[in-house]
């Protein structure tokens, strides 16, 4: 549930969460040194973060096995950018 509070503009998410997670949730934030809602707030940005970066390579992937994209090894990689920093390119 996400409501918008009167006062500010923030959403605010509300969930249930079981008293074991609730308890390593209290831990974390103090080692930390944040409260739980703003260790909640770093965790799930991490996580989404990670998530969105999984779904990129996917994404990749998928490419390259379609045919559609391919990769280089590193010494194909350098002597591309030394053929464009040597009057190859318009860089």
């Amino acid at each position: 549930m996400i409501n918008k509070h009167p006062m500010s503009h923030s959403n605010v998410l509300k969930i249930t969460i079981g008293d074991d997670l609730r308890v390593l949730l209290k831990v974390r934030a103090q080692e930390t040194g944040k409260s739980e809602g703003a260790y909640v707030k770093q965790i799930l940005k991490e996580h989404m973060e990670d998530e969105q970066d999984l779904c990129e390579a996917e994404k990749r992937i998928n490419e390259i096995e379609q045919g559609k994209s391919r990769t280089y090894t590193l010494k194909q990689a350098m002597d591309m950018t030394k053929a464009i920093h040597n009057g190859g390119g318009n860089c």
